[in-house]
């Protein structure tokens, strides 16, 4: 091993040494900087009182992983003394602030690490910064848990609540906040039992919600019922229209089985090439498939009437007005009855058991869209991490979402 002249304040900045001396720095076989450091006999004191009247029992070195150097590996060889306090009668081990106790590799690695992880897997990190997976692993997941102790929710008012699926049979329930998009509560399971604690939390810290955006699960709306009467339920606007395009294309189905049954081809195809221009909004249709569209439901009487069913409850939930988009709503009601199908005789009895949350929706006009795209981030990361071996590290993750959580 060759020894190496180094600036003693570059090695104490870069490594982040406070207390100790540095005795030496040398090169290895292996080309890694070896630094050897020890604290001051004056300055030893014990951990646990801050006693300076101790005996010394003996010393170790302890090699220990620090931050890299660009390409050069770093390396601690840290003098760790035993001890004997004479003030309060214990026999501890001497403590450093950069290195945690019984730790092989330093506080600096540790946090340069927990860091990679906002751009890169575990995996990477880990082998990046020479650490172990779990290592890394337990660290960031320490870290999150130090960060994501209280969530403000005094000032909350608009919220969307949704469910994401995690594994077979095993789902989290996510409650976002629409006015900053930050992940408010996150709950393994769906329904009463997942939301009582935010809810708890809600009242607890003088939250004054007002609305609730969520999909048309009776799971959630009989929690919020439950736990917090005094807030609104608002349909989101995408499951609503989803719905009803389910109501058509239940109905085109149902005819192409009839045309099938009568060996009839034409048909059958027709009905086939129709079915995107039938569920898809007209303005994102061309003139050209427009004339297309027409032409089939001029042959086609109930799909036509299906058709304008489905238009006029578009523009039900865009209509601002309250009492217009209430007989807006009874008249699109009726429609679905007059189209003589059983699927929307269904989406008829459907209107009519959710109104309240419709037009809750045509009230607040807000969405649980925003909470769906953070749904597409949570995915990226259960595919990144290739699964989770804890649902709490999980559900750690999903807070780490939010900006300023993990670095």
């Amino acid at each position: 091993m060759s020894e190496v002249a180094m600036d003693e304040t570059v090695l104490r900045h870069m490594l982040g040494l406070e207390g100790v001396d540095i005795q030496n720095a040398s090169v290895n076989s292996e080309g890694c900087v070896v630094v050897r450091v020890a604290t001051p006999r004056e300055a030893i004191r014990c951990p646990y009182c801050g006693g300076t009247h101790v005996r010394l029992q003996g010393a170790k070195l302890r090699m220990v992983k620090a931050p890299s150097y660009g390409e050069t590996k770093i390396r601690l060889e840290v003098l760790v003394r035993r001890m004997e306090c004479f003030t309060c009668g214990r026999h501890p081990q001497e403590q450093f602030s950069f290195l945690s106790p019984y730790s092989r590799c330093t506080r600096g690695l540790i946090a340069k690490s927990i860091r990679d992880c906002a751009t890169m897997t575990i995996k990477n990190a880990a082998g990046l910064n020479g650490l172990g997976w779990h290592t890394v692993h337990a660290a960031l997941q320490h870290h999150l848990e130090e960060r994501i102790t209280h969530i403000d929710l005094s000032g909350i008012q608009r919220i969307a609540i949704d469910e994401i699926h995690v594994a077979k049979g095993v789902f989290m329930t996510v409650v976002l906040d629409l006015a900053t998009g930050h992940v408010l509560h996150v709950a393994q399971g769906r329904g009463k039992l997942a939301l009582e604690g935010f809810f708890k939390d809600a009242k607890a810290q003088g939250a004054q919600i007002e609305a609730i955006a969520m999909d048309m699960s009776g799971a959630y709306r009989s929690a919020v019922a439950a736990c917090y009467p005094e807030a609104t339920v608002v349909y989101d606007r995408f499951h609503l229209i989803q719905r009803a395009n389910q109501a058509l294309d239940g109905l085109r189905r149902s005819q192409w089985r009839a045309a099938r049954a009568a060996c009839d081809k034409p048909l059958r195809n027709c009905l086939v090439s129709m079915k995107y221009l039938l569920l898809a909004k007209p303005s994102g249709i061309d003139e050209a498939k427009k004339a297309n569209l027409k032409t089939f439901l001029q042959n086609n009487s109930v799909l036509a009437r299906a058709y304008t069913t489905i238009q006029h409850f578009r523009k039900v939930i865009k209509q601002p007005s309250m009492p217009k988009a209430a007989s807006m709503l009874d008249a699109c009601i009726e429609m679905a009855k007059n189209v003589g199908a059983s699927s929307f005789n269904a989406l008829a009895n459907s209107l009519q058991q959710h109104r309240d949350g419709i037009m809750a929706f045509c009230k607040y006009q807000i969405s649980s869209g925003m909470l769906e795209g953070k749904n597409n981030r949570f995915r990226t990361l259960f595919r990144s991490a290739y699964g989770f071996r804890n649902l709490e590290f999980l559900r750690l993750m999903i807070f780490s979402t939010n900006r300023g959580y993990l670095v």
